[in-house]
């Protein structure tokens, strides 16, 4: 059971755990980021494009490869995220939002209030991170 007000200024409502108003402000906040990250990539495409379109020096182009390289690692990553936060929004849409992949437990508002593409619980987030590390170790 909670009774909160986020620094968002969302009051969260006492005795469910994610209420149909709850999930209205998710699904809101992942439109505005997905919005957000596709207007990110549009934006570099047309920079990329029009960078294609002036002459440059040989010497320029060394450097100008590697900004390029640097923007499509860029837009990989925000491409990743824009699938992660349809994943999200097909969740609201299932039912299964805000509940931990691997235990089926709540998420936790606070933990989605700081990322809305949680979706572990904070132990198994927490155990997923201690593998990985020691996996990493262990190279």
């Amino acid at each position: 059971m909670f009774d909160m007000k986020t620094r968002s200024g969302v009051t969260w409502e006492k005795g469910h755990y994610m209420s149909k108003r709850q999930l209205d402000y998710f699904y809101n906040k992942l439109i505005a980021l997905k919005a957000e990250l596709e207007n990110t990539v549009r934006k570099s495409l047309l920079k990329m494009k029009a960078s294609d379109t002036h002459p440059i020096e040989e010497f320029e182009r060394s450097a100008l490869a590697i900004d390029r390289d640097i923007e499509i690692q860029t837009q990989a990553i925000n491409w990743s995220l824009i699938q992660r936060i349809d994943q999200a929004l097909e969740r609201i849409n299932d039912g299964s939002y805000g509940y931990c992949l691997e235990t089926e437990e709540p998420i936790g508002i606070e933990r989605l209030e700081a990322n809305p593409l949680s979706i572990f619980c904070l132990t198994v987030q927490e155990q997923y991170e201690i593998s990985e590390k020691q996996r990493i170790t262990r190279i």
